[in-house]
């Protein structure tokens, strides 16, 4: 990009921090995340690996065999769940929780001073539709083993909480949050 006379108005996928050195303005890049509930990260992710990677096991066998523990921490902070949280309160221009994406997406717009417009939520995959055999046992041996996870989104949830307390009471004029570091545009499922 450094070698380009264009400008960059976007850039999407699974960065990580730090993208920003490839650009020749730093300030112009911006970090935009959400978060998911890790059980939710889970099953979606099986889902996606039965439905592109054809390998068939069970639900149980992909917890315990093939789901990367704590993935939300590694994607944010290298696996330092107060690095994460630091970097989620301080670094990201806006995150939000797909648990509750259209108010997520209100405040990025908010935030953008974009106006909003309303929108029809698709989920392209039809493997949503199948149902996930679990148990208890499985599940609690999925949150001991992603306990800075569960942690992680239990912080993002209350601080996302309190931002969007911020959002209704104080309208158009919502402050963003402290900017400490250059960011930018990414995203982590």
């Amino acid at each position: 990009f450094k070698d380009r006379d264009l400008p960059v108005l976007s850039l999407g996928g699974h960065g990580a921090l730090g993208v920003e050195a490839v650009f020749d303005r730093p300030k112009n890049v911006f970090y935009v995340t959400m978060l998911r509930e890790p059980m939710g990260l889970c099953r979606s992710l099986y889902r996606y690996s039965q439905q592109h990677f054809a390998r068939p096991r069970s639900f149980r066998e992909f917890v315990l065999q093939a789901y990367p523990t704590n993935l939300m921490t590694k994607t944010l902070a290298d696996g330092d769940p107060d690095l994460a949280k630091e970097r989620l309160a301080d670094h990201y221009f806006h995150f939000g929780l797909v648990e509750c994406f259209r108010e997520s997406l209100a405040k990025l717009r908010q935030s953008l001073g974009l106006a909003h417009e309303e929108f029809q939520s698709v989920n392209a995959s039809s493997a949503s539709l199948v149902p996930i055999e679990s148990s208890p046992d499985l599940e609690q041996e999925f949150y001991q083993r992603n306990a800075l996870d569960l942690s992680l989104y239990q912080f993002a949830k209350q601080l996302l909480k309190e931002r969007f307390s911020e959002f209704h009471s104080e309208g158009p004029t919502m402050p963003g949050p402290s900017r400490k570091a250059p960011i930018a545009l990414a995203s982590s499922k």
